[in-house]
């Protein structure tokens, strides 16, 4: 009994180191650049389940858009006087988002887009302004926000002089699980966050004609969003974010492009390590490879799950079923050399 009572200790022990803590440093700084891979195509993947110690797989991602988020000092960029309380700006292919980010949380304040009538930049306050993140952030976390934004337009036609937009926005935010994530970048510690987003949305026109507005819209929608957070030091982002329908199945990826692997799949590493063929029927070769180092491949299933793991010379042999995969060469020290999709026909 003491002993099985030891061991059953030690397990726990196990178990309780493995819970993270997410804190401000895994918030971007001045400086980050992040790039983010989308996969609009992403429904045969699943949110899994909450709770204690679960594990998540979203390998083999495709990516059909990428963003560029580049993070700078707000004085910086052409609107850092329209946010005075800003410390931290985001430019995303010309539009602009402003932060207030501290050791405590970080809170979208407001941004800057083309109006989409003539083209000229509108700058908008968030007020009561939107919080992003709160820290240090522990599995079984519960917050929720309020925040929303008003500002007038001018028109000049569809028989209105000025537009007025107004959209209230409520959130609640849980951390359901804590566990291991893995994407094509490797697996991470992590605790997932659930959001649930509720938003109204209000457009009124102004005729002076009339002299007196007309409710043109109103809208009330509602999202969830499902984040996985890490502590990693290269994981200054969400490592994959969810957005799922009704239903609870995905609509779309959002996966953060890890900066240790940036390069898989790219041109150079091709021209330098060769996989082939692909697709095959199961025998494939590598070439490019030190012939005096000792490699080891791993192949994954799409969800996640090693099928085989062995080292390996100049070819790999394997018998499996018709499908995608995702073939990773490692290094002996485990390093990642190179990480493919291959094809089993």
């Amino acid at each position: 009994m003491k002993n099985l009572l030891t061991t059953l200790f030690f397990l726990a022990t196990l178990s309780l180191a493995a819970q993270i803590t997410v804190t401000s440093s895994n918030f971007p700084v001045v400086g980050d650049d992040v790039i983010i891979d989308v996969d609009t195509l992403a429904s045969s993947y699943s949110i899994g389940n909450s709770g204690a110690n679960q594990t998540y797989s979203f390998l083999l991602t495709t990516a059909h858009e990428t963003d560029t988020l580049i993070f700078q000092n707000p004085s910086s960029t052409p609107y850092s006087s329209d946010f005075p309380n800003s410390n931290l700006a985001l430019e995303d292919a010309g539009a602009y988002a402003y932060f207030d980010a501290n050791v405590n949380s970080a809170a979208l304040v407001g941004g800057v887009q083309e109006d989409p009538i003539n083209g000229t930049p509108i700058a908008v306050e968030i007020s009561p302004s939107e919080t992003i993140a709160n820290f240090p952030t522990n599995y079984q976390d519960v917050w929720m926000d309020t925040s929303g934004f008003d500002f007038t337009v001018f028109v000049g036609q569809f028989g209105f002089d000025s537009a007025r937009v107004k959209n209230d926005k409520y959130k609640e935010v849980l951390i359901d699980s804590w566990g291991q994530v893995t994407t094509d970048y490797g697996t991470f510690n992590c605790l997932r966050q659930k959001v649930n987003i509720t938003e109204y949305d209000s457009v009124w026109g102004y005729s002076s004609f009339t002299g007196s507005w007309s409710l043109f819209s109103a809208e009330t929608s509602g999202d969830t969003l499902y984040d996985w957070l890490s502590n990693d030091p290269q994981a200054n982002f969400p490592i994959i974010t969810a957005d799922v329908d009704g239903n609870g199945n995905i609509v779309e990826l959002s996966v953060l492009r890890m900066p240790l692997t940036v390069n898989i799949e790219s041109p150079k590493l091709d021209e330098a390590i060769t996989i082939f063929p692909n697709p095959s029927n199961g025998r494939i070769n590598v070439s490019g490879l030190d012939q005096n180092e000792v490699y080891n491949y791993k192949l994954f299933s799409i969800d996640g799950k090693i099928i085989e793991s062995s080292q390996f010379v100049n070819n790999i042999a394997m018998d499996l079923i018709t499908g995608t995969y995702l073939l990773r060469l490692e290094n002996e020290a485990g390093d990642i050399i190179v990480q493919k999709r291959i094809v089993i026909d």
